[in-house]
């Protein structure tokens, strides 16, 4: 893990996580460095920079501590035993795609919940709009629904794998997904009204008629705690 810092934008935004429940759940406990003119963000050691162009002067004074990740993006690792580490291909593909709009689909989306120990060859993402080209190292698919600009990361996550991909990536079936969704509603990283509100035009009857179900089984499930609560 380590930092990265690019030379064509000034915002800040932290890597993506399977725990990071995007843009609009971002707390402000992080740090806050620099000037008006250049704002770094930083969590011990594991953030996401973006910067002014400074750093393309910095990275040819410092070469021995940043990497370049493509023209414009520069990693600034953690010096281990072995070498620099790198941040994976889903953090550089989310560095470059940006946040809004963006979240995992396929085995990548059953991973970022913690349903399926199976690692893809390549991550796989979606956008809500303009898929941008060259981006190295992931799988990114289009998709209109622009409701989905407002879905954070584990919500897009999940209307992915509503759309059938469940059947194939979650381990354990579906009432491995009942659990998954209720540990995320509970954690605050899925709202089921904005998953909801985003289905509505979403192109996919599926979506539709699983997210119905899922909404029945967390129902019963609740009622049933209850129950055992009372007992």
């Amino acid at each position: 893990m380590g930092t990265v810092m690019t030379t064509s934008r000034r915002s800040t935004i932290n890597e993506p996580d399977s725990t990071d429940p995007g843009p609009q759940s971002r707390r402000c406990s992080n740090r806050l460095f620099g000037s008006s003119r250049r704002h770094v963000r930083a969590r011990r050691q594991t953030s996401w920079h973006s910067s002014s162009s400074s750093y393309s002067r910095i990275a040819g004074k410092r070469r021995g501590d940043l990497v370049a990740v493509r023209k414009g993006l520069y990693f600034k690792g953690v010096k281990t035993r072995y070498g620099m580490t790198r941040p994976s291909s889903e953090a550089i593909a989310v560095e470059v795609l940006g946040t809004l709009g963006v979240g995992p689909t396929g085995h990548s989306a059953a991973r970022a919940l913690g349903i399926t120990t199976q690692v893809p060859a390549k991550p796989s993402l979606t956008v809500a709009g303009p898929v941008p080209t060259s981006v190295p190292g992931v799988t990114v698919s289009k998709r209109n629904n622009m409701r989905r600009r407002e879905l954070y990361y584990l919500e897009i996550a999940l209307l992915e794998l509503l759309r059938a991909d469940w059947e194939s990536t979650v381990e354990g079936g579906w009432p491995v997904l009942v659990s998954a969704a209720a540990g995320a509603i509970r954690d605050g990283k899925v709202r089921p009204s904005a998953v909801a509100e985003a289905l509505a035009t979403e192109h996919s009857p599926a979506a539709r008629a699983n997210f119905a179900r899922l909404t029945t089984d967390l129902r019963t499930r609740r009622r049933g705690r209850s129950t055992v609560a009372l007992a």
